[in-house]
């Protein structure tokens, strides 16, 4: 549309916006992104600030409108929009191969203890696939499991935001195994990591039983070593005495 051709006429006759008729009755300015199409068909989105113009007694006797083409910068930020969202399933594709690769135990819960991460290694101690648990709280996906201590831990770190470290023994058949337990907070909610050390422990077992059966035959040796002591003492003497006697003797 070319000015002589809008010069003088209403705005009616091109645009049938009624913010104009908002920005007159409450005499304030109006900004809002609209979408135009061109005279080539083409799609664009326009950025419009819309405000009325005030005589001196302050009554508006026009309406000024300035509009911007930001559809390239739509475009670029939508670019950006995309490349983010690119970038963070590759992270998060990154982050799910890391923990299934890792041979501890690994799983995060949400804030209402529900399972959001089940590594391969939960998988293979607990015969339970990782589709079968994530979006299911502990008991609706664990119905057997029941450790108050496990339990608690968690809940606290949830609610105190600190990390907790210990030593867990479970026992879900007859073998006892022993975890190495880290819990720590998340934006989300916890993750908890567990570590296998039941083969380390058992070792330490070992170890220490050997030193105590080796304290105890060196205690032995002591003694039999004393009694010998004391019994060939007298032997001695009498015949330290014999030969004594046969030296003044002779």
């Amino acid at each position: 549309i070319r000015e002589d051709e809008v010069i003088g006429k209403c705005s009616h006759q091109y645009f049938s916006d009624i913010r104009d008729f908002e920005v007159i009755k409450l005499g304030k300015q109006m900004e809002a992104e609209e979408i135009i199409k061109h005279a080539d068909g083409t799609i664009h989105t326009y950025h419009t600030s819309r405000f009325p113009l005030l005589n001196l007694k302050g009554k508006v006797y026009a309406l000024c409108g300035v509009s911007t083409n930001i559809t390239k910068s739509e475009d670029c930020e939508s670019r950006k929009k995309i490349a983010r969202q690119d970038v963070f399933l590759k992270n998060e594709k990154r982050y799910s191969e890391l923990i299934d690769n890792i041979p501890n135990i690994f799983f995060s819960l949400c804030c209402s203890l529900k399972f959001t991460d089940w590594n391969k290694a939960c998988e293979k101690y607990a015969g339970i696939k990782a589709d079968q648990v994530i979006g299911k709280t502990i008991s609706e996906a664990l119905p057997y499991f029941n450790d108050p201590a496990m339990l608690s831990s968690c809940l606290k770190v949830l609610k105190t935001g600190k990390a907790k470290n210990f030593i867990w023994e479970y026992i879900p058949t007859k073998t006892k195994l022993i975890f190495y337990v880290n819990i720590n907070k998340t934006e989300q909610g916890i993750s908890v990591l567990l570590t296998d050390i039941t083969k380390q422990k058992q070792s330490e077992s070992q170890t220490l039983e050997m030193l105590k059966r080796l304290q105890d035959k060196n205690q032995d040796l002591k003694q039999f070593s004393y009694i010998v002591s004391h019994n060939l003492r007298s032997p001695i003497a009498k015949i330290s005495g014999l030969v004594n006697l046969f030296n003044r003797t002779l």
